[in-house]
């Protein structure tokens, strides 16, 4: 059985590793890690990071376990869908009449007692209140659903933590204050960190379409880029895709090429 201070990560990135350090130095437990990710992530520090090979079992060893995924369909498929899935059934996997809810239901034992599943993917509003139904039509109440969104830093602000969930859940995860220094708990119940996010997100890329276009059309007029750009970042309802992005733009920088793909991911 897994310790209460034991946390497994599934999708393993950059920000999760500076956390998964942070837990070390406070010397939290056993933590291990599934990068469902392309780009594989260096553990940094060996001490008690564990790589594992499949969902499964990252789940099975962890009392509180944190799933990101790029969209609700990704997370379903992670929860549910292949063979290293979080839920998935080795007796029943090639069975076509299996349901969704008799699948769900087999698989949630893996899941330790109490455990706390921390969810994080840009989806709908009533994609998590929906899961939550199903996990307890499933009987598996004692699980702690939250939904969270790390927000990356800007060059005006610090990286952030939004979480949201029952009172028990986010006490649950009451560690995340010991790792980040800027964690918000955002009121409202489940759904309510990704329903922030998922505004934020929509303001930020439209904003940044339409400062492009500006850019684009005062460019035409004789209006030099760099002095656009002055003055876009610096009026009322900036938004902070738009100045990180541009700069690269303006320096033919193509690095920034995987921001450009998340952006238009978004909108």
């Amino acid at each position: 059985m897994p310790s209460h201070s034991s946390i497994g990560f599934v999708g393993f990135n950059p920000e999760k590793a500076k956390i998964a350090e942070a837990l070390q130095l406070h010397l939290y437990g056993t933590i291990r890690v599934y990068d469902t990710f392309s780009d594989s992530v260096e553990l940094t520090g060996a001490g008690q990071v564990q790589r594992s090979d499949s969902v499964h079992h990252v789940v099975q060893h962890s009392q509180i376990v944190w799933i990101e995924e790029k969209d609700a369909e990704a997370l379903s498929e992670t929860l549910l869908g292949s063979s290293s899935g979080l839920i998935h059934c080795m007796q029943r996997q090639d069975n076509p009449k299996i349901t969704y809810e008799a699948r769900l239901t087999d698989q949630l034992q893996a899941l330790p007692k109490d455990a706390s599943l921390m969810l994080e993917c840009l989806a709908l509003p009533d994609y998590y209140q929906d899961l939550a139904s199903r996990f307890t039509e499933a009987g598996r109440t004692d699980i702690k659903i939250l939904d969270c969104s790390v927000v990356a830093p800007s060059s005006r602000t610090k990286s952030s933590i939004w979480i949201s969930g029952s009172g028990a859940a986010i006490e649950s995860v009451a560690f995340l204050s010991k790792a980040h220094d800027n964690v918000h708990v955002i009121s409202g119940g489940l759904g309510s960190a990704n329903k922030l996010r998922l505004t934020s997100c929509l303001m930020e890329t439209t904003h940044a379409v339409t400062a492009a276009e500006a850019t684009g059309l005062a460019s035409k007029a004789g209006i030099d880029a760099n002095e656009i750009y002055s003055i876009i970042i610096n009026a009322a309802g900036n938004s902070s895709a738009y100045e990180e992005l541009v700069p690269h733009m303006l320096q033919g920088n193509s690095q920034v090429k995987p921001s450009i793909e998340s952006l238009l991911h978004n909108i």
